[in-house]
């Protein structure tokens, strides 16, 4: 049965999937009918012609001309059809934290035009940025209302890009491409190697405060560990500044060792 409204744009619904349109042209195609005037949008039309003339091409010459008529959907879809699911988490992540097309394209070396038109097909979330319901509930499937797998690196990245803003997405990336290793002894690290290990392991002890359930540790020792998670303020004048980030880095080692063991359902701490 076609139901004429089905995955049309509604700014109402709090359940509008973010890739309602590529919904929407497949379910018309499907019932092999058009969009309605007055009703689709200009993007909606678009997409549906893209993926009616996809459905035609038959041949490398035929797809190329549909890529040449739509460069912006044809990139696009491209893109969400075979980027590796880390990279398109990356962009997805890079939109949840609102960064611009302009500058999302520079970093992942996409088209600007290419970018905005995956935002309208495939992930239209700009509009309900502000609505941490819909963001956690509808566009993360409710897993982030879970305690996430740590293993997921995806919705980690979606999760913090939409929750700590741009920069994160880069400080997580950096962490999953190289982990955090900390050598036996500590000693030997200058000052800003102290400080580059303590980042990681920073972004570690969070990662593991995000994916240990609440109930692996008593509210005390959460409470303890927040401190340690915390922001480290730069050393005050005249202080030893390498044995300062050294005991702000032991006591990273020590939380991470403990959110570790908890993770893994290890003892509870007293």
């Amino acid at each position: 049965m076609f139901i004429p409204t089905r995955f049309l744009p509604d700014p109402s619904d709090p359940w509008q999937e973010p890739d309602h349109r590529w919904r929407r042209s497949g379910y018309l195609i499907r019932h092999r009918l058009w969009p309605f005037l007055g009703r689709d949008d200009p993007a909606t039309w678009a997409v549906w012609r893209f993926r009616r003339g996809l459905r035609r091409c038959h041949c490398e010459p035929g797809r190329r001309r549909l890529a040449r008529r739509y460069p912006a959907l044809a990139e696009a879809h491209g893109f969400y059809r075979s980027a590796e699911p880390l990279r398109r988490a990356e962009l997805e992540a890079r939109l949840l934290a609102g960064e611009d097309d302009g500058t999302i394209a520079t970093k992942m070396g996409l088209s600007a035009p290419g970018v905005a038109t995956y935002h309208d097909v495939f992930f239209e979330v700009r509009p309900r940025l502000a609505a941490d319901f819909y963001i956690l509930d509808v566009v993360l499937g409710g897993r982030a209302c879970r305690v996430p797998d740590p293993a997921d690196h995806g919705l980690l990245l979606r999760l913090f890009g939409h929750a700590m803003g741009n920069h994160y997405v880069d400080v997580l990336l950096d962490y999953f491409r190289e982990p955090p290793v900390v050598p036996e002894s500590l000693d030997g690290l200058d000052e800003a190697a102290l400080r580059r290990l303590l980042g990681k392991l920073r972004t570690k002890l969070l990662l593991l405060a995000t994916t240990t359930p609440a109930e692996a540790l008593p509210p005390e020792e959460w409470l303890r560990l927040q401190g340690v998670i915390a922001p480290i303020p730069e050393p005050a004048a005249g202080t030893d500044a390498g044995a300062s980030s050294l005991a702000a880095l032991r006591a990273a080692v020590e939380a991470a060792a403990t959110l570790s063991e908890a993770a893994r359902g290890g003892p509870r701490a007293a």
